[in-house]
């Protein structure tokens, strides 16, 4: 986990603003799936991302989109010493004990377009899963729902002191660039 946190320091996070979109209706992406859960009990480190993007929802892989760096993050980190891809999300959950689940379980193209409502929902299931699962650590994927989750205004990325659990949030995969 150290390398991890030394891995990811090396990264600049970057806010990306963009115009407001209007909350998106859910028809709107009715025919999209939401992702399957990897979580068991006790796990090393769970991943709690925002929600699925459209090519994640299609392809039913966590990250799917070919421009996100999760998945060469964790395995350049050392967090997992072997390359893995959005496919490798069940031998990430057995071999390494590390899970995967998202904040909002509706896909969408954007964060702006999921209400606050469905982030109070997202609150309320993430601590019954958090309640149930008793991961050792997790790492919010975004600033977001680690925002709402604890209710706060304002945080720094990297690790947090907040709660009775190791909280490790960072910015998503999508938006970090080398220095």
């Amino acid at each position: 986990m150290e390398n991890f946190m030394a891995f990811i320091s090396k990264y600049e996070y970057k806010s990306v603003v963009t115009k407001d979109r209007h909350t998106s209706s859910t028809k709107k992406y009715l025919e999209l799936l939401p992702l399957p859960e990897y979580i068991k009990d006790d796990l090393n480190l769970l991943f709690i991302g925002i929600n699925p993007g459209i090519q994640s929802s299609l392809k039913q892989h966590y990250y799917a989109n070919p421009i996100n760096h999760f998945w060469k993050c964790i395995y350049e980190s050392g967090l997992v010493p072997e390359k893995v891809d959005c496919t490798k999300e069940e031998h990430l959950l057995h071999k390494y004990s590390i899970g995967m689940i998202n904040y909002i379980e509706r896909p969408s193209r954007s964060v702006s377009e999921i209400s606050q409502q469905e982030f109070n929902s997202g609150r309320q299931r993430i601590e019954r899963l958090l309640n149930r699962y008793k991961p050792k650590v997790i790492c919010f994927n975004g600033k977001k729902p680690y925002l709402s989750f604890f209710n706060s205004q304002k945080a720094d990325y990297g690790q947090q002191d907040k709660g009775v659990f190791d909280a490790f949030h960072k910015s998503s995969s999508e938006k970090i660039s080398k220095k």
